[in-house]
């Protein structure tokens, strides 16, 4: 998969995964982390994106066991879009 990137958000009980191929959404899903296992194993070796947080580093070392080109990044908060409380 070419050119395609998963960006994957880990929460408490569900981890959502954005698959963006040419800078379009192609699918958005929320798994657990039983079915994220399974999704890694089965997916071919792409980039996979997590946000930084006390599970991202063990998420990361599981993909790259799996082949994947994995990275986290920082938590970006879009400020522009947050209204200010007066």
């Amino acid at each position: 998969m070419k050119n395609t990137i998963a960006g994957v958000d880990l929460a408490k009980n569900v981890i959502q995964v954005c698959l963006i191929k040419n800078n379009k959404v192609i699918s958005n899903e929320e798994l657990t982390s039983e079915q994220f296992m399974i999704w890694l194993l089965n997916a071919k070796p792409i980039t996979v994106i997590f946000e930084a947080c006390a599970m991202s580093n063990y998420w990361k070392q599981e993909a790259l066991k799996r082949g994947h080109n994995s990275h986290t990044c920082s938590p970006f908060i879009d400020h522009s879009h947050q209204r200010r409380e007066t």
